[in-house]
């Protein structure tokens, strides 16, 4: 089955601050060694290991987290300055960069504030949508969904459609019967950082 991730790479950050009004980007800032973003771009690295026909799609609009995927072997890097005016713009360039098939295929999107999210995750949720011939996917975690998300390409038009900040969780709503759930047992895969002292919090 042929999946194209596509890593959302590129939010606004605008309610992290480090100190009173000074607003930094969340995905370049250091955690537990590396950025933030470099976390769920590796549990995504190494999730595609063990799998066949898979690419990977990094979109930004921060020419640090570009210029990283552009030189790391196995990464497609898509820039969007356009993903300022909301999450729709960066769904839309990573479609467009990854292209709809007329083959039977599927697209998995993951956001970049993730760090916790593992490869066995990524996994389970791309063999529970095959294995059980449903067309959409979700995380879930004691009734919470979140992300990843998986989506045949035959919801590709909807996922063009969005606008301003929505995301992909409108289409789910709207075909409940199709979306198949996998079940986290670890809640802390669902943890993104919105503050900076979310952040520190964990960092100790």
């Amino acid at each position: 089955m042929k999946v194209k991730m596509i890593y959302l790479a590129a939010g606004n950050s605008r309610r992290f601050c480090i100190s009173e009004g000074k607003r930094t980007n969340k995905l370049l800032y250091p955690f537990h060694g590396k950025p933030l973003y470099q976390h769920g771009l590796d549990a995504l690295i190494q999730a595609t290991e063990q799998m066949e026909d898979t690419k990977i799609y990094v979109v930004t609009q921060y020419r640090e987290i570009y210029e990283y995927a552009k030189e790391k072997e196995g990464l497609i890097a898509v820039f969007s300055p356009e993903s300022r005016q909301g999450m729709s713009y960066t769904i839309r360039n990573g479609l467009k960069a990854a292209g709809q098939e007329k083959e039977s295929c599927y697209y998995l999107f993951l956001t970049a504030d993730q760090p916790f999210i593992t490869p066995d995750t990524i996994r389970g949720l791309i063999d529970g949508v095959r294995e059980q011939g449903k067309s959409l996917g979700t995380v879930m975690c004691d009734g919470v969904p979140g992300n990843p998300a998986i989506f045949h390409n035959r919801y590709y038009g909807e996922l063009m459609k969005l606008t301003g900040d929505q995301g992909g969780r409108r289409i789910l709503k709207v075909h409940p019967e199709e979306v198949w759930q996998y079940q986290m047992k670890n809640p802390k895969e669902l943890k993104d950082f919105d503050y900076f002292e979310e952040m520190l919090e964990e960092s100790r």
